[in-house]
């Protein structure tokens, strides 16, 4: 009788297991993930278009393991959903005028669209296989802009 019981409660559980699998698997079918950010292209703005910018520089892939690089071209398209996060190197004119080396003091923030310029250079992120395509999707686009502070007159 003992032995039974063990039969069915180890049936149950196999059974319990197997369905929590098969749900694992409808939800991951039904709600797939969004792929990682993969692949990223350093290089110069060459034309800033309506919701496009065309980027020329050396096209990397993410992972670690992938140690190609490749330079071209790519139009890339930009969306509600790019995010722009600009680097502002804060410079005083002091700093300028000294003549000596100094490392500005960084701020990471939000940045926009209508600070694109032709020969910006910059760092575009993309879902996209950028080897092998010529147009794209901006994911996120890095650049980079100056503060500097005269002293008032």
């Amino acid at each position: 009788m003992t032995q039974n019981i063990n039969r069915k409660i180890i049936f149950a559980a196999l059974i319990l297991i197997l369905v929590l699998l098969f749900s694992f698997y409808l939800y991951r079918f039904f709600n797939p993930s969004e792929p990682a950010l993969s692949f990223q292209i350093d290089g110069r703005i060459e034309e800033v278009k309506d919701g496009f910018v065309i980027v020329s520089g050396t096209v990397k892939s993410l992972d670690p393991d992938d140690l190609r690089r490749e330079s071209k071209s790519i139009e890339f398209e930009i969306t509600p959903q790019t995010v722009f996060k600009t680097n502002t190197l804060v410079i005083t004119a002091e700093q300028l005028q000294s003549g000596e080396t100094f490392s500005p003091e960084t701020k990471q923030k939000s940045g926009d669209a209508s600070a694109l310029t032709d020969n910006m250079v910059v760092q575009v992120w993309s879902k996209d296989d950028l080897f092998t395509i010529k147009k794209a999707t901006a994911v996120e686009l890095h650049y980079i802009s100056y503060d500097i502070s005269y002293p008032a007159q």
